[in-house]
């Protein structure tokens, strides 16, 4: 009797503490119940309670597979269950928890909802869609359902449907920010920019410090190339949120284009600085210190820190594998987000339809949602095809596994849309990292850099992680292009003087590069200089090109410059140039192919590490090695020389295109039988060494 008043006056003690908010009181008091009266579930469910509101998940998480054992026919014990495991990241537990409580209970909805986001944190996207569509049968008036399952068909690329749904949530809750920011980011993933400006100023004025979405105005006036105004909105989200990382990393994405390095090497800091374990802020240093003023030391040093911080994320490695001894066929996987009209794809489409589909089995891993026409064409040589965009590095690395890979090639390094931390985990074997990029991951699990003897040679293998492998001719096969594009006659014939011409990435025009170029113009009279890119659609870029060769005594009537245009279009431009100038020390790559394959001679400088020989590369093997310079002041000279014959040119623009198509540059056939015999080396040297 004195033992049931005892816990009778301590219950009511703590129901006390509890309702009056005296936390630490009612938490003292709940140990102590729970200690001496383990049997009864009130103490266990307020002490889940008040650590979980103290974000102590793991303790919570204890607490309530106790409740479990003293009531296992109680719903909420499992969904609360369910939620410790998604906030410990456990999402397979999470998920098992879920559909326990939706069994004891299936009208709960709240357990359909987080369901439906563990399935979403391991990219299982079709679940999730599923499961949302299950709740939405008997709860069809939850904006929150429309709301996530809108996110969802956003992810799976099915834009049309997600914006139905999105509109139903906002229908349903009209007051919810949340709700027209998800549109606004189905619109900006359409390249819909009128929409998607329009519905995040409408959830910014339901909720002024809504620092998301200000950051999203910021990223769609960039992708305009409005640089000022995407820079206005990103003062605005940090004036909000001062240590919000992903805006720093965007805002040094800006300076990087426009010229700002040293701008841009301080914001992609700042942003590591506030989140160490947002990958691309690693990346976009690390592609900055790659492509300028390249100092190998440093940038070997910062590689291997990103690899470090990634090690450090590894939960659990990937160790268990079984694979046949000197098998007949490799399996081999395709990490890529350009698996579309881009540098990477272009490069792939001839090449892989030449190899042996009874050697080589090809299985792509893609990393976003988009597809294109090139798309369809790449799918016919892979045996299987995935989408790892949505899922967790984890999850992803699984699924990889689970194919049985054989070697995994990397095929973005640090560029955008790379999945880098995937690497990590060692799901396949053998791991190379090829074609997308040009220096070192930093990434210890990669195993290869497959390079060649003139953009890797052994000398400079210190500027890697990776072990060198070579091609025994080039690392690299362009795709004849398909658009039927006539190679004119030799434009300084007509017009009467020289037109230089470059095509690349204006972040390519250094201060070096300019003057390099003004000298050039200086020496041979009445000449220009064409640029074209995408980037000189905005004034703000053009404004600032004008500016740095006047600098330098160049008027504007001295430069055509020119944005993006249509690929047949892109190809046209090249019968206005008569010689390109690759820039330095980030040589033209793809822009150099194109050129040639349109009759273009192309004048480079050698350099000192991979990014700066592809210039090298390419004029070696198209024949051209009178065109490659040493230095700035030979660069000069040889542009001068070189300009001065036009019988010469004009002979050699009508040779050209034949020429390079017959080199390894162009010879996928030949470049697809180096790249198997590569790969059958590859897997037996792992064999022999393990």
């Amino acid at each position: 009797m004195e033992i049931e008043l005892s816990f009778k006056q301590e219950l009511e003690d703590l129901l006390r503490y509890y309702n009056d908010g005296d936390i630490v009181e009612a938490k003292k008091k709940s140990i102590f119940i729970t200690k001496n009266f383990p049997e009864n579930p009130i103490a266990w469910r307020i002490l889940s309670s008040i650590l979980r509101d103290n974000n102590k998940f793991q303790e919570t998480l204890e607490i309530n597979k106790k409740l479990i054992e003293l009531e296992s026919d109680n719903f909420e014990h499992y969904y609360n269950l369910g939620n410790n495991f998604l906030e410990l990241e456990k999402f397979n537990e999470a998920i098992l928890s879920y559909k326990k409580a939706i069994e004891l209970n299936a009208n709960y909805v709240d357990s359909y909802i987080n369901l439906g986001i563990a399935f979403k944190s391991l990219g299982e996207l079709r679940s999730a869609e599923k499961i949302y569509k299950k709740a939405l049968s008997f709860n069809s008036n939850n904006a929150l359902i429309f709301s996530n399952l809108a996110t969802i068909l956003q992810m799976l690329g099915e834009y049309d449907k997600a914006k139905i749904i999105c509109k139903k949530a906002i229908e349903l809750n009209p007051d919810s920010p949340n709700n027209f920011y998800n549109l606004a980011v189905i619109f900006q993933f359409e390249k819909n920019s009128n929409y998607a400006e329009k519905n995040y100023k409408i959830a910014i004025s339901l909720e002024p410090n809504f620092y998301q979405a200000y950051n999203n105005l910021g990223l769609l006036y960039q992708e305009k190339g409005n640089y000022i105004k995407a820079q206005k909105y990103y003062d605005k989200a940090l004036e909000i949120n001062p240590d919000f990382a992903e805006t720093y990393n965007n805002k040094g994405k800006i300076n990087r284009l426009l010229g700002k390095l040293d701008d841009a090497d301080i914001l992609y800091r700042k942003a590591i600085e506030l989140n160490k374990n947002l990958s691309s802020a690693h990346s976009n240093l690390l592609y900055l210190q790659s492509s300028n003023s390249y100092n190998h030391d440093l940038h070997l040093k910062e590689a291997v820190n990103f690899g470090r911080v990634l090690k450090e994320n590894i939960k659990t490695p990937i160790t268990q594998r079984s694979y046949k001894k000197s098998p007949k066929s490799l399996n081999i996987g395709l990490v890529s987000g350009d698996f579309l009209s881009h540098p990477v794809g272009y490069f792939l489409e001839s090449f892989l339809s030449n190899l042996n589909p009874k050697k080589i089995k090809l299985f792509a891993y893609s990393t976003q949602p988009n597809e294109d026409d090139l798309t369809k064409r790449l799918k016919n040589n892979f045996s299987a095809w995935n989408s790892i965009y949505g899922k967790n590095d984890q999850e992803a690395s699984q699924s990889i596994h689970d194919d049985q890979i054989h070697i995994l090639f990397d095929l973005s390094g640090h560029t955008s849309k790379n999945r880098l931390p995937v690497f990590s985990y060692k799901p396949a074997p053998i791991q190379v990292t090829w074609l997308g990029y040009w220096a070192t991951t930093g990434v210890a699990e990669i195993d290869y850099f497959l390079g060649d003897p003139f953009r890797t040679p052994y000398d400079e293998d210190n500027h890697f992680t990776e072990s060198i492998w070579q091609l025994p001719e080039t690392s690299v096969c362009f795709s004849k292009p398909r658009d039927n594009v006539e190679i004119k006659s030799l434009p300084a014939l007509s017009n009467g003087f020289i037109t230089f011409g470059c095509f690349n990435n204006l972040t390519k025009l250094t201060d070096e590069v300019v003057k390099v170029r003004a000298d050039i113009l200086k020496s041979v009279p009445e000449s220009k200089l064409f640029l074209k890119n995408r980037q000189l659609s905005s004034d703000q870029i053009l404004n600032s090109v004008l500016d740095k060769f006047a600098q330098h005594n160049i008027s504007s009537d001295r430069l055509i410059l020119e944005g993006s245009s249509p690929r047949k279009e892109y190809f046209e431009a090249y019968n206005k140039v008569d010689i390109s100038l690759s820039p330095f020390p980030f040589s033209g790559h793809t822009t150099s192919l194109e050129g040639l394959w349109m009759g273009v001679p192309v004048l480079v400088r050698k350099g000192n590490n991979c990014v700066s020989h592809h210039g090298e590369l390419i004029t070696h093997h198209a024949g051209l090695t009178e065109w490659i310079a040493n230095d700035n002041n030979e660069y000069i000279k040889k542009a001068i020389k070189l300009s001065a014959d036009l019988n010469k040119l004009s002979n050699l623009r009508n040779d050209l295109r034949e020429k390079t198509l017959s080199s390894p540059l162009f010879d996928s056939e030949r470049f697809a039988k180096y790249f198997e015999e590569a790969l059958f080396k590859m897997w037996n040297k792992n064999e022999k060494k393990n």
